[in-house]
């Protein structure tokens, strides 16, 4: 069975896609003609999760796979939540269990290419969340002036982290990633961001 299976982001091409790595199999079945088989479900905010479709296949001697596939599939307006499983097929044609599911939540943001200085922001920002109020979803955008490592977090009034939502490197550009609160309480909250030496915070409310 595949084991640490972990999903980041690749940035190319424009868009931000799903990222899959895990621990190379040992197997010589696998890694000698067997493949291991991406699967992956979506869930648009306010609906179900899609059912399990294989999306891609790669040879069982490889440990990454970039989705470039998920921006066709939500055609044209791109899913809130998606889930990765993956399994090993051996070269006897023999199934391994499922890895465990790995889950990404409001990752498909546009990322504006950094040769074209029209769209890139002159200065880092982050702006206030829109809608607030709100019950149980928002978004926070903000700016990169030029490429850096991002911290984006929810902090409860007390300072704990309550929400990690980004903390990868990205491309200078300007991002807006929703906020589900469902799970949380009513009450003021805190997001921050970290980018290089630029940060800030601001407060928003939840109201339920």
């Amino acid at each position: 069975m595949p084991q640490n299976l972990q999903v980041g982001i690749y940035a190319g091409g424009g868009h931000a896609n799903p990222r899959l790595t895990w621990t190379a199999m040992q197997e010589p079945d696998v890694i000698s003609n067997g493949y291991i088989h991406v699967e992956r479900r979506t869930k648009p905010l306010y609906s179900p999760w899609s059912a399990w479709s294989v999306v891609g296949t790669v040879a069982g001697n490889l440990s990454e796979f970039i989705d470039f596939t998920i921006q066709q599939a939500c055609q044209g307006s791109c899913p809130d939540s998606v889930q990765y499983r993956i399994r090993a097929r051996d070269n006897t044609q023999n199934y391994s269990m499922y890895s465990d599911v790995v889950s990404k939540t409001y990752y498909f943001y546009k990322i504006f290419p950094t040769g074209n200085t029209a769209e890139i922001p002159d200065k880092f920002e982050l702006l206030q969340n829109y809608p607030n109020p709100f019950n149980p979803t928002t978004a926070l955008t903000y700016a990169l002036p030029k490429d850096a490592h991002v911290s984006l977090s929810v902090l409860d009034i007390l300072g704990r982290e309550v929400l990690t939502l980004i903390d990868e490197f990205q491309k200078a550009g300007r991002y807006t990633v929703p906020v589900d609160a469902n799970h949380l309480a009513s009450g003021i909250y805190i997001y921050r961001i970290q980018a290089g030496a630029f940060a800030d915070v601001k407060r928003m409310l939840l109201l339920k």
